[in-house]
């Protein structure tokens, strides 16, 4: 059985509010989480906090996957012109609202990429997580540069997302599991580039596996809320879905983007992660 709630908190809305609420009160220790708000709620401070920024703002849908319907905005003015817009488009404004990380890693030949990261929940309470050596790194199809106005709509260079890039005519299939051309590569390829490069790619793991137990450990709580009332509903002993005795688990996908210092910043968890490589 899968844990319960696992569904709803990938919701990208309800993430963030939870990781909102965990930053709010352990600054220090959720520092891998961009700063973000969640629209219609946080309207009010976004605007308050953020007026006259210069910042790189990039908006996603709430319940959007697959890199649908997310943009990116330059500046303050931007950003709200660029929100009236999809409101008027979509008839509502639930959205989650991040800075946008302006200097990522870049492997060879320029391209950003972000790591799928494969976390298996083995139980709520006590929380057992543990994080899989291996994953997969999704590139852009196109070169980074920077957002300016010239490039901000091209998406293909933004934007990491699969479902996006696979249709670029620039789009590299893998052809074995170690191979480092793929625009979609395992993680112990792009890693062994960034060995090259001189990056310590121990350390580097050692700082995803922290994001990824704090990660859990903020929204640990509200996991722990949806298997109480589902136990309660029907009638099941209290040890189902917390000590992983009776199967319950789940495998989470956890998207991560590196800074071009190697250091981890949070993008979404994935509750039904491809796990693929072509």
């Amino acid at each position: 059985a899968r844990i319960p709630g696992m569904n709803e908190i990938c919701n990208k809305c309800r993430f963030s509010n939870a990781m909102f609420l965990a930053q709010k009160l352990f600054p220090e220790i959720v520092d891998f989480w961009p700063k973000s708000w969640v629209l219609p709620s946080q309207y009010k401070e976004l605007k308050s906090t953020m007026k006259g920024s210069r910042l790189t703002f990039i908006v996603k849908p709430g319940d959007g996957a697959k890199g649908e319907g997310i943009f990116i905005a330059l500046g303050y003015d931007d950003l709200f012109r660029r929100l009236e817009d999809h409101q008027k488009k979509f008839n509502n404004l639930d959205v989650v609202v991040q800075v946008y990380l302006e200097q990522p890693m870049l492997l060879k030949g320029g391209y950003k990429f972000d790591l799928r990261i494969y976390a298996l929940i083995q139980s709520v309470s006590p929380l057992r997580v543990y994080v899989c050596r291996e994953g997969l790194a999704r590139l852009c199809t196109l070169p980074y540069k920077a957002p300016s106005q010239n490039n901000v709509n091209q998406v293909m260079g933004h934007l990491t997302n699969y479902s996006l890039n696979k249709q670029s005519d620039n789009y590299v299939w893998s052809k074995y599991d170690q191979d480092e051309a793929g625009s979609k590569r395992t993680i112990s390829a792009a890693f062994a580039e960034l060995k090259r490069m001189g990056f310590d790619v121990d350390q580097i793991w050692r700082r995803i596996d922290r994001l990824v137990h704090v990660t859990f450990l903020a929204v640990q709580p509200m996991l722990l809320a949806s298997s109480l009332q589902l136990m309660q509903e029907h009638g099941v002993p209290r040890r189902w879905g917390y000590d992983g005795g009776a199967g319950c688990f789940h495998i989470v996908g956890v998207d991560v983007m590196l800074d071009k210092d190697g250091n981890p910043y949070l993008l979404e968890l994935n509750a039904s992660p491809r796990q693929a490589i072509e």
